[in-house]
């Protein structure tokens, strides 16, 4: 799924994409002071933790290349198990 940088296309990640698998508890996001900024101004509002994702280690990302889909895979389990997590600023 893609959804618009805008507030209405956040909302309707989070209203209708992610909590159509249910109570959303924890949201992973990377890039928070640059591409993320916008997304986790508006989440900020809601009763949900926000962590920020770090890059994968360099070498590992190397070795598989550029990939949108595993990158967000990787940072979702990342958030889930609270590895390689900040708190936002």
């Amino acid at each position: 799924n893609s959804f618009s940088t805008t507030r209405q296309g956040y909302k309707s990640m989070l209203m209708n994409w992610m909590q159509s698998f249910g109570e959303v508890k924890r949201i992973g996001i990377e890039c928070t002071g640059t591409y993320g900024a916008g997304l986790l101004r508006y989440l900020q509002q809601f009763d949900v933790e926000i962590l920020e994702v770090t890059s994968p280690d360099k070498m590992d990302r190397r070795r598989r290349g550029k990939n949108d889909t595993i990158d967000a895979e990787n940072a979702a389990h990342a958030a889930f198990a609270g590895i390689r997590t900040v708190t936002p600023k």
